[in-house]
């Protein structure tokens, strides 16, 4: 009985383990989509419910994600050298994870995301509301501060 229980707590804690590499995967790959403005990255980590109908809204339309993306912030900047500025501070972005907790199939994650724009260091405090669907933790939703939320 005493093996039992010992096999049940260290399997459950090699689990856990791995549930939270996986987490923080998730922003690592966040970091990733957003230095290289690659929208199907992005995708790929935004829960189904939301990234889905981006997807199809995509396929019909013919853009890839990443053409619609940079398509999507000319219009909004209106010009190509702005764009040419987001693109350099999104290559500048940097997420630190300050916490994180884990409950279950949802968890948050708050972290210190910092970017640079000519040559000024910007931070703001990211707290990302993740669910866990199928072996992967996806992004539900976000909450940004100018203040430290672990403070």
């Amino acid at each position: 009985m005493l093996i039992i229980a010992l096999v049940v707590f260290l399997g459950g804690r090699i689990i856990a383990g791995q549930r939270k590499d996986k987490l923080e995967n998730t922003v690592v790959e966040l970091e990733y989509s957003l230095d290289s403005l690659d929208a199907d990255s992005m995708l790929s980590i935004l829960n189904p419910e939301i990234a889905d109908p981006i997807r199809l809204l995509l396929a019909v339309s013919g853009y890839s994600g990443t053409e619609a993306m940079e398509e999507l912030l000319v219009q909004l900047t209106g010009s190509d050298q702005m764009m040419d500025s987001l693109s350099e501070i999104s290559s500048s972005m940097d997420a630190e994870i300050l916490d994180e907790q884990i409950q279950g199939k949802w968890a948050y994650v708050d972290t210190r995301c910092s970017f640079v724009v000519r040559d000024q260091t910007f931070a703001r405090y990211i707290t990302f509301y993740m669910s866990y669907i199928e072996d992967q933790w996806y992004i539900m939703d976000a909450e940004v501060s100018v203040t430290d939320p672990t403070a």
